[in-house]
């Protein structure tokens, strides 16, 4: 959640309310004396803004606003010091926006934009562009609806859904598969289908008319039809034809925490995460706060230890996010399926480091061998059994807890022990190469089929455990 750290911050800083006067919406704490100034910001937007170096097709979303630096407010929280500054439009043409959710149109006049500028933790300048996206029931009084926070070329960073002035959902981009990843009860996507268009009105007055549609879905991005305007000439013979300005997609998360009331003027100071390490990698689930809470201990216990630290890790760095389930209907303490990218548990109770290790790690497997939807039957054996090597090396590494007597025929426990040891050297080190395992690797795995008949199906000889080398060479464990 690193990159939507200062989300809910900026999209809470000064929630307007837009039918008010501008004075009436600066927030009661903001300090004037602030040392983030409205000079310096407009000296760093003028020297090192994204919107500088860009080409006039990438910031075209933009490119008919300037900034109103007269009308720049500051503000602090206690996260961070803020500068706001509203974006207006560069013609004097008034103009429209439609925004349509489940058949309700909302029109707002004119476009609401600001740009917010604050250092984050590090000390660096941040940018974002600030949209307002108001419910259709949205009149006066607190905020409902989504703030969206954008970059100059037009790229969503996140955003937050407001209820009555309060946030009750984090809104992710869809990067990769799902990007949504917090600690959450319930996530939904949604996606924006944006057209323009251009009307004289009975008056000549011209207007630029936008077409936006939030669905809850990936669907097409169709061109407009009737839509319920307010005014009836939009769809008269004074427009243009529409033409398509974009599509993105988001996903909206509820969250388990609340924050303040930023209609009451105080901003909010964002969402305390009790689950850090597992908003890393969360999409969405059914695990609820308790069962939450307990991963994320199992977590911390996996990232003790090198290699689980480098699996986890890596899965972070790659974006892998993933759905977490609860299902007693499963057959074994946990399941991992490739082709919905979730982690179930049988129970609560199977929230444990051994079967989270290694669901987590065949979800690694499913990154480094390009799917593991592939070996469904074929192979099989060959991504069960590199799991269970990898669990039963660990136990050996960390003093022999751990190590399943299940893994082989009760006859070759023994033998299978003392080769663990060998490639091991003794629980000292990881073997890194396959040289290391190759010996007995697949005779191990023959056996690993007859001890458990749920894996029997036809070894890929060719498949060697390579997302097993490629974790320990990945990490900084001895080897």
């Amino acid at each position: 959640m690193k990159r939507f750290v200062f989300t809910l911050i900026l999209s809470s800083l000064v929630l307007i309310l837009l039918n008010c006067d501008r004075k009436q919406l600066l927030p009661e704490k903001v300090e004037t004396n602030s040392s983030l100034t409205v000079q310096y910001a407009r000296a760093w937007f003028e020297s090192e803004s994204e919107s500088n170096s860009l080409s006039r097709e990438a910031q075209s979303r933009f490119s008919k606003y300037g900034v109103s630096w007269d009308k720049a407010v500051t503000g602090k929280n206690t996260a961070s010091e803020y500068v706001e500054v509203p974006l207006q439009r560069k013609s004097d043409s008034s103009y429209h926006i439609g925004v349509y959710e489940n058949k309700r149109m909302k029109m707002l006049d004119p476009d609401k934009l600001w740009i917010v500028f604050y250092k984050d933790k590090e000390g660096k300048m941040q940018e974002r562009i600030k949209q307002y996206y108001p419910d259709e029931s949205a009149k006066t009084g607190s905020f409902s609806g989504r703030i969206m926070l954008w970059s100059w070329n037009g790229k969503l960073m996140g955003g937050d859904r407001y209820q009555n002035g309060k946030p009750v959902a984090r809104i992710y981009p869809n990067d990769s598969l799902k990007s949504g990843k917090t600690n959450t009860i319930v996530c939904s996507q949604f996606m924006i289908c944006a057209w323009y268009r251009s009307c004289t009105g009975p008056n000549n007055d011209y207007l630029e008319v936008q077409d936006i549609k939030l669905r809850a879905d990936n669907g097409m991005c169709y061109y407009p039809t009737s839509w319920d305007f307010q005014f009836p000439w939009y769809n008269g013979p004074n427009c243009t034809l529409w033409n398509f300005s974009y599509t993105d997609y988001f996903t909206e998360c509820t969250e388990t925490g609340s924050g303040s009331d930023p209609g009451a003027g105080g901003g909010s100071t964002g969402f305390e995460d009790p689950f850090p390490q597992l908003s890393k990698i969360y999409y969405s689930g059914n695990l609820g706060t308790e069962n939450s809470a307990k991963l994320e201990a199992v977590i911390t216990q996996l990232r003790s230890n090198c290699l689980g630290k480098t699996i986890f890790d890596k899965m972070v760095a790659w974006n892998r996010y993933l759905n977490f389930m609860i299902n007693p209907a499963i057959s074994t303490p946990g399941i991992y399926s490739p082709s919905t990218r979730t982690i179930t548990f049988k129970s609560a109770a199977d929230i444990d480091i051994n079967v989270f290790r290694e669901e987590l790690f065949h979800a690694y497997q499913d990154v480094i061998y390009g799917g593991t939807s592939q070996y469904s039957n074929n192979g099989f054996s060959n991504i069960e059994f590199e799991a269970k090597l990898l669990r039963d090396m660990v136990g050996v590494m960390i003093g022999g807890a751990g190590v399943a007597s299940t893994t082989v025929p009760p006859a070759n426990n023994l033998d299978y022990l003392l080769w663990l040891n060998d490639i091991t050297s003794g629980g000292t080190t990881y073997p890194n190469s396959w040289s290391d395992l190759s010996s007995n690797y697949f005779n191990y795995l023959e056996l690993f089929k007859q001890a458990n008949p749920a894996y029997n199906k036809p070894t890929i000889n060719t498949l060697n455990p390579d997302a097993l080398l490629n974790a320990i060479n990945s990490s900084g464990c001895p080897k």
